[in-house]
């Protein structure tokens, strides 16, 4: 998922004046990446007429759950995302046939995904109820990060999680 590109930017207040549009919501609109037209009608204004600098990258999350096996052309839908969100629900000792069975990957499973799609952050999530104790948490961490070639960050998962990603993207 990619928000929209729409995020504001700056834009030349005089040009959009001259051009016949007043301050106020159309402002807001060309800021915003729309299109606006004249009040009276007679002229549309495209946003990049009036807008300055470059657009902002978009910020990225990439949600895998229930994924024992993430095909190649998801990997490359999901190439170089901010954040990939990947469950982790079977303990990396037990059988990955059972994985198989259920379709679930494990914390080693979901590194190994990382180290393909390149994140910044792979977060943990769909966790097994084992999880919550430090101990493990740190080997689930350890595991995942075990698989990664990259400078992906492995973070567990868990509810009411708020994960900021600065408008200028992570800086790492």
């Amino acid at each position: 998922m990619s928000e929209p590109l729409t995020q504001p930017r700056s834009i030349d207040a005089k040009k959009a004046i001259a051009l016949g549009i007043k301050p106020g919501k159309a402002f807001r609109l060309l800021k915003s990446g729309f299109d606006v037209t004249t009040e009276d009608g007679s002229n549309t204004i495209r946003a990049d007429e009036v807008l300055v600098g470059e657009r902002p990258a978009p910020r990225t999350c990439t949600i895998l759950g229930d994924c024992y096996t993430v095909p190649p052309t998801m990997v490359r839908l999901c190439k170089d995302t901010d954040i990939l969100v990947h469950e982790a629900t079977l303990v990396d000792d037990e059988d990955y046939e059972k994985a198989s069975r259920r379709g679930h990957s494990t914390p080693r499973m979901a590194g190994m995904t990382a180290n393909r799609v390149n994140p910044k952050v792979l977060l943990l999530t769909h966790l097994p109820a084992i999880s919550g104790n430090r101990s493990i948490d740190t080997a689930f961490v350890e595991s995942a990060a075990s698989q990664i070639r990259g400078r992906t960050r492995v973070q567990m998962g868990y509810d009411l999680l708020e994960l900021l990603v600065p408008r200028a993207g992570l800086p790492w």
